[in-house]
């Protein structure tokens, strides 16, 4: 955490190698620790951009425990990221169908609905990613579902009004608009109500 947070980049390097070395001394201790496995590979992921040793550590854990929902999501966490590091569509359409495939897995493991809610909103921002806007539609629904509490909700609903505004179907981007606008904070009230007046105006 400490290397995560620091903004000298020497320190960072120094505090990342130190973490690596106890995370090695950690496992040598508790070698079937699903857990730690999945966090040395996040170390890799995030302070190294080491994406080959983030992957074994990660292929390490799904085969100690290969019902750890935080597993699955970490790969799909990998794959996503590992697409923006290719050029070759195919190749890089692959990457992103793996990350949704992984996601999906995690998913159907994790059980509390906040959870569930997280990885189905991972998948639609991935189906936003690559254009896939029924696959967005779809999980960001679920999402919602999951979790109706989440303060960011009105995000969410405006997000599909969006969706379906791209799709060409102004009614359910209308009613989306609205069911925005019974849950977003007042500060920010002004701004779905003149996104609502915009869809009204369009032919």
């Amino acid at each position: 955490m400490w290397s995560a947070l620091s903004d000298d980049t020497e320190l960072r390097q120094e505090k990342a190698e130190m973490s690596s070395d106890y995370f090695a001394k950690a496992v040598q201790l508790s070698p079937n620790n699903a857990r730690l496995w999945n966090e040395w590979g996040l170390l890799y992921l995030n302070n190294f951009g080491d994406y080959q040793r983030a992957y074994e550590c990660l292929l390490r854990s799904l085969e100690l425990d290969p019902y750890y929902d935080w597993t699955y999501a970490l790969l799909g966490e990998y794959y996503a990221r590992s697409s923006g590091q290719i050029s070759e569509i195919e190749e890089k359409n692959q990457a992103i169908e793996n990350a949704i495939f992984h996601y999906k897995e995690a998913k159907t493991l994790a059980g509390e609905n906040s959870v569930k809610a997280n990885y189905a909103l991972a998948i639609a921002q991935l189906g936003i990613n690559i254009n896939q806007y029924s696959l967005a539609i779809e999980y960001l629904k679920e999402a919602i579902s999951l979790n109706p509490s989440n303060p960011d909700l009105w995000k969410f609903e405006q997000t599909l009004s969006q969706l379906y505004l791209q799709g060409g179907d102004k009614q359910n981007a209308l009613f989306h608009a609205y069911k925005a606008l019974e849950v977003v904070p007042e500060d920010n009230q002004d701004r779905i109500q003149e996104y609502i007046q915009q869809i009204l105006t369009m032919p």
